[in-house]
């Protein structure tokens, strides 16, 4: 049973999240933007989105990526992440896991490349959030966060 409020509503919502009448919406638009930023290097062969959502930002990567990279959706809403099993299941490249900043999935020194757009700041436990964090990266791993201020939306 579910115990995180924007969790809950964000599974709620999840079959009304990626529908036309969102596509316009200033969310829609900065999400875009910051997806639009992400760049994946070479040498990365391991990449995470935390808070992945319906897995289209991983779709959009995924289709344009090497093949030898790995990508890992992280996402703590369950119907959220039944879409974006379905959404990305045509990139076996492409592993959609139960979790959040707080709580990773992932064995240490894992990842070369962490991104989440728009996710970070719902993390209800920044301390924790940044050691977990730490704790997957490779050393020489690289990380892009956009969010907004922490209070925002609650």
């Amino acid at each position: 049973m579910l115990t995180n409020p924007v969790v809950e509503t964000y599974s709620r919502l999840a079959a009304d999240y990626d529908r036309e009448c969102n596509s316009e919406s200033c969310w829609v638009s900065a999400s875009r933007k910051a997806l639009a930023a992400v760049t994946l290097c070479d040498r990365y062969r391991v990449v995470a989105d935390v808070g992945c959502g319906t897995g289209r930002a991983l779709a959009k990567l995924a289709a344009s990526a090497l093949p030898q990279v790995k990508f890992v959706g992280i996402e703590p809403a369950p119907n959220m992440r039944l879409l974006a099993r379905q959404y990305t299941q045509a990139f076996p490249s492409v592993q959609i896991l139960d979790g959040c900043f707080e709580d990773m999935p992932l064995e240490s020194d894992s990842l070369d490349y962490l991104f989440s757009i728009f996710a970070f700041h719902w993390a209800r436990d920044l301390d924790r959030s940044a050691s977990e964090t730490a704790r997957v990266l490779k050393r020489e791993a690289d990380m892009d966060l956009f969010f907004v201020g922490r209070n925002n939306g609650r």
